[in-house]
């Protein structure tokens, strides 16, 4: 059953909602679940009051998702040379055992850099996984037990996981590692918007009037200003077609109002397209500002004063 906006407060709590606008337009809603759900290490994040001031924590994310990567593409390496190496005539044995070797002295490396963050908030997001590597030739085999092969497919020495190389080594779960990579942004502002009197759903999908399912940051409604919006967040850098498709799913939604935020400057031509076009505003040059900052440059944009 479809709500209007003024109905919001007894029936906009749940996850899947209706929204009526006007008399013809229906909205619905369909949300994705993330990392946030239940991860309280990263919902402590999200609720770090002006995090986009907090420069050591910024940069802490930034680093441990980088280290991270690194590490699964050195578990990378080692199964490519592992492959490469069971492909030819004739193999040096001691070279690629030597390469191994050094693949997992860098990961360990990367562990230990993870240990070394300084910021509280950051430290308990990366959890500590244990790797499995051949005792014999120190190539990568598995990250649990359950998916240990027979035998090492480089030297053939038969597998048992209580008898080969165990690396305890801190990283980020996969999940939470692409979580870090922009949803972060989307939790943040909508717990802004709530602070301000909206109802905010994050990370799904609108239908909009063409029939076509759009992805959408976030869907917030406020029941006493009357108003809709749809929210675009970008982490990285902002290219013009990432505006251009922005303004194209706010057209065929048909929401009163679509906020784009970027932590980085904006194109100047993007920055006059949004300027031009009613209904659109730009919120860019996020970093370093508190909360008071960000929620007066949303009411700007909304005309909210």
């Amino acid at each position: 059953m479809a709500i209007t906006i003024s109905q919001l407060d007894n029936t906009g709590k749940d996850d899947d909602v209706n929204i009526l606008l006007g008399r013809n337009l229906l909205l619905k809603f369909i949300p994705e679940r993330s990392a946030l759900d239940d991860n309280k290490a990263l919902q402590d994040v999200i609720k770090t009051p002006d995090l986009l001031k907090e420069k050591g924590i910024i940069d802490e994310l930034k680093e441990i998702r980088i280290i991270t990567d690194d590490i699964a593409s050195k578990l990378s390496d080692s199964i490519k040379l592992r492959e490469l190496a069971k492909n030819l005539p004739s193999t040096d044995y001691s070279f690629f055992e030597n390469e191994f070797k050094k693949i997992n002295k860098k990961i360990i490396g990367q562990g230990s850099n993870i240990d070394s963050l300084k910021e509280r908030v950051v430290k308990s997001l990366p959890k500590f996984n244990y790797l499995y590597f051949c005792r014999k030739c120190s190539s990568y085999l598995a990250d649990s037990p359950d998916a240990l092969p027979v035998d090492c497919s480089f030297c053939k020495e038969k597998t048992n996981w209580s008898q080969h190389q165990l690396l305890p080594i801190k990283y980020l779960d996969e999940k939470v590692r692409n979580y870090l990579g922009g949803l972060w942004l989307e939790d943040y502002i909508g717990k802004l918007l709530i602070k301000e009197g909206w109802k905010v759903w994050c990370h799904g999908y609108v239908m909009g009037s063409s029939g076509i399912n759009h992805q959408i940051d976030i869907l917030a409604l406020n029941s006493k200003l009357d108003l809709c919006l749809v929210v675009e967040c970008k982490t990285g850098k902002v290219y013009g077609s990432d505006i251009l498709n922005f303004s194209t799913r706010y057209f065929d939604i048909k929401s009163h109002y679509g906020l784009f935020f970027a932590l980085k400057n904006a194109p100047t031509i993007e920055k006059t397209f949004m300027e031009k076009t009613p209904g659109l505003s730009l919120i860019d040059n996020l970093e370093g500002l508190s909360d008071i900052e960000i929620i007066k440059k949303i009411n700007d944009g909304l005309n909210i004063k």
